[in-house]
């Protein structure tokens, strides 16, 4: 099976000489020359030129026992494109999975396979016959516009191979795997095909790279915002140094902040190809080394084409073990914007206090925002249309004093809130208008009081400790 490109070989060009007699296999060798010469040519561009660009599986078959594509765009090992259903119109792309899982323990890969181009590419009922010829459309002349003739075109073969190897004759990408769970139910697995953009993982939702990063990069930024509180730019501020905890905190700041931009900017795309993101990513890693006791990063893992996300993981990994370091009590995540004046945040399933920042607009003051929150419906989602039928606010908020805010070794300046449960009557039952584990609804209206952002706190003390896995927390320990 060809699914990498480390043996290419080149054929010779063809001789073209007055008075030759010109046959079919003329034009096809001179074909399949520039196709390889293509080929070499992406191949010293980059070595890791093919693999999925972007994936749509009908996920409700697949626990049923079938992987149907809906939509693919790939680039074979040896450079054939492939696009579905493009060209071929109503036509299934899918496999059984059921068969090959019924007497494998473990997962399997699920390849597109095209038959390699050998001597009966195209001959009908060949074993290795690479392409179906198909009837094409009337083509005119481009000078003329006249002497429209009918074309043939050459369709290349798709098929999908559920195996951890493939058959010799075959060029092939793997695009998925799965497995059976401990309850017997087929699903996928998080394996990353090759991707030549790593918005191609979409396909994985949330545990697919793109998402993951996407995710680390906005817990980066809040970070680096929590860690540099209020600080400004301003002329008198360059010389105000900090000292103890809030220098310490604000050179973490610093140090995170050098790689985030470049991460944002390659992460916010989609397109970035995942060898580039995971050189991006490295100097995040090395920018984290910065914070605790031990300042040595750990060295690299080579990028891996055909799996990238074991190496992704653990670079990820080790940079939420360094930032869990820094002397902060709470993590922030924002709310998610929804439309004017609407915001929403699902709560962690651990009870505990809801304490929210609104993020002010330029020349927004603090009672701007406070009463706009004042005036908000909060509530879970469920309970929205309740509170919006009989005009009711829901949840109460309580402003933190300056003091309570230094207090909790929050970021100074900041316009921070205690979200307080109230009870609801709901057809005669009382219900709590906040519920753990449920999403967080601020809806408020869209005036001059609506925050730019807001964000939900997190007391560590009240978060499960995760165990460790030898990251970078486990190092500090060593080392330490």
């Amino acid at each position: 099976m060809e699914h990498t490109t480390d043996a290419i070989l080149l054929p010779d060009a063809l001789q073209w000489f007055e008075g030759q007699l010109l046959s079919p296999q003329h034009l096809q060798q001179h074909d399949i020359f520039w196709h390889k010469q293509m080929t070499h040519r992406l191949l010293c561009r980059n070595p890791n030129f093919w693999g999925l660009r972007e994936l749509r599986l009908d996920t409700k078959r697949i626990e049923g026992g079938t992987l149907s594509v809906l939509s693919l765009d790939c680039l074979l090992p040896d450079g054939l494109a492939v696009i579905f259903p493009g060209n071929y119109g109503h036509a299934a792309l899918e496999v059984d999975l059921k068969k090959p899982l019924e007497n494998h323990a473990g997962p399997l890969k699920v390849w597109l396979a095209v038959p390699a181009r050998l001597d009966t590419a195209a001959t009908l009922g060949s074993a290795i016959q690479r392409f179906d010829p198909v009837a094409g459309e009337l083509a005119a002349d481009e000078n003329t516009g006249e002497g429209a003739v009918e074309i043939n075109r050459l369709r290349p073969r798709l098929t999908l191979i559920v195996a951890n190897e493939v058959p010799a004759r075959y060029v092939a990408c793997p695009i998925a795997e799965v497995e059976r769970s401990d309850k017997g139910l087929i699903r996928l697995t998080d394996y990353h095909p090759p991707l030549l953009r790593m918005g191609g993982s979409a396909f994985l939702d949330d545990a697919g790279l793109d998402a993951q990063l996407r995710l680390l990069a906005g817990q980066l930024w809040n970070k680096v915002r929590t860690l540099a509180g209020d600080r400004s730019d301003r002329r008198d501020a360059q010389h105000d140094e900090p000292a103890g905890d809030e220098r310490r905190a604000v050179m973490a700041a610093r140090h995170l902040a050098l790689g985030l931009p470049a991460l944002e900017v390659a992460v916010a795309s989609g397109d970035t190809h995942p060898e580039q993101l995971y050189a991006t990513l490295m100097h995040v890693v090395g920018a984290a080394a910065s914070i605790g006791a031990n300042p040595v990063p750990p060295i690299p893992d080579r990028y891996q084409h055909v799996d990238c996300k074991p190496q992704f993981d653990r670079a990820m990994q080790y940079i939420r073990d360094k930032i869990a370091l820094i002397d902060t009590r709470y993590d922030s995540d924002p709310f998610l914007h929804q439309g004017e004046g609407g915001f929403s945040h699902r709560l962690p399933k651990l009870a505990g206090e809801v304490l929210i920042e609104l993020k002010p607009r330029s020349g927004q003051t603090l009672t701007d925002m406070a009463r706009w929150l004042t005036e908000c419906r909060i509530g879970r989602e469920a309970l929205m249309p309740v509170l919006k039928a009989r005009r009711l606010t829901g949840a109460s908020v309580q402003a933190l004093s300056s003091s309570e805010v230094v207090l909790r070794k929050l970021p100074p300046g900041g316009a921070f809130f205690l979200v307080k449960n109230e009870p609801i009557d709901v057809n005669g039952v009382m219900e709590n208008a906040c519920q753990p584990g449920e999403k967080l609804v601020i809806l408020g209206t869209a005036d001059r009081g609506e925050p730019a952002a807001i964000l939900l706190y997190r007391n560590k003390a009240e978060q499960p400790a995760a165990p460790v896995k030898g990251g970078a927390a486990a190092v500090e320990q060593v080392h330490g």
